[in-house]
């Protein structure tokens, strides 16, 4: 049985508490999309989608976290610099063990490199 699942990624863009050089511009980083629908997924199987981030600052941004609440989904951004004015391409994966629909939201936090 296939059930639908809806990933939220409302980019919430924290900045790294106290660090010297924070990302203090909520508007420092966009994404190309903000709701990711994998739309119906088989128990079991893994799926991926594209997002790309962008950074409209004039220097260079970490991405020291990015999080999320359920366990089935992930994403290989964590650990990447962006640089000045650049982009950067990741995927977000999604892995269920159950049929049920899922939500989530995907929380990034970023510094300035």
């Amino acid at each position: 049985m296939k059930r639908l699942c809806i990933l939220s990624v409302i980019a919430v863009v924290i900045a790294s508490a106290g660090a010297a050089g924070a990302v203090d511009d909520w508007n420092a980083v966009s994404l190309s999309d903000t709701v990711l629908a994998f739309g119906q997924v088989t128990a079991g199987d893994i799926c991926s989608l594209s997002v790309t981030l962008t950074n409209d600052l004039t220097v260079p941004v970490e991405v020291t976290a990015a999080e999320f609440e359920e366990g089935v989904f992930s994403s290989d951004l964590t650990g990447v610099v962006v640089p000045a004015l650049g982009n950067h391409q990741f995927h977000v994966y999604f892995e269920s063990g159950q049929n049920v629909d899922y939500g989530d939201i995907l929380r990034i936090t970023l510094d300035q490199g």
